[in-house]
């Protein structure tokens, strides 16, 4: 049987690229920062801001949506698909601009990311992440 996973794989970076909007990803990162145990506080060291530009395909959840299956998607969220191999996990304050607007990642119920989980024979393919608008 014949897979068409490697065709996938190569137009998903394709498909973003061409028609993907564009997500300026900013997070913080700490060097020789002291860290209390109890309260997480930093003391010391120094931050540096970084930066990188992704693209994606971003839904934007708008106050008439009919179907509301799950009570953490509000009006005003954004639903944003990403490259499978986008790195997010352990950014500190990270943050997504899109078109202008400053939007923050939402926590998610493991049954809400799963059903949002693109794996074609084992290979991530995108990456969804909800966010909402940052304050």
């Amino acid at each position: 049987m014949r897979t068409a996973l490697p065709t996938i794989l190569r137009r998903i970076p394709l498909n973003l690229q061409e028609s993907g909007t564009d997500v300026t990803l900013t997070w913080t990162e700490f060097s020789g920062a002291t860290t209390d145990p109890v309260t997480g506080a930093r003391s010391g060291g120094t931050a540096t801001t970084k930066t990188t530009k992704v693209k994606g395909f971003i839904h934007e959840v708008s106050a008439t949506s009919v179907v509301r299956q799950f009570a953490e998607i509000e009006a005003g969220d954004a639903i944003v698909d990403l490259a499978g191999d986008v790195a997010l996990d352990g950014k500190e304050a990270l943050r997504f601009t899109i078109d202008g607007r400053q939007f923050v990642a939402k926590e998610i119920p493991e049954k809400l990311a799963r059903s949002w989980d693109v794996i074609f024979r084992g290979k991530r393919l995108h990456r969804s992440v909800l966010l909402r608008k940052a304050t």
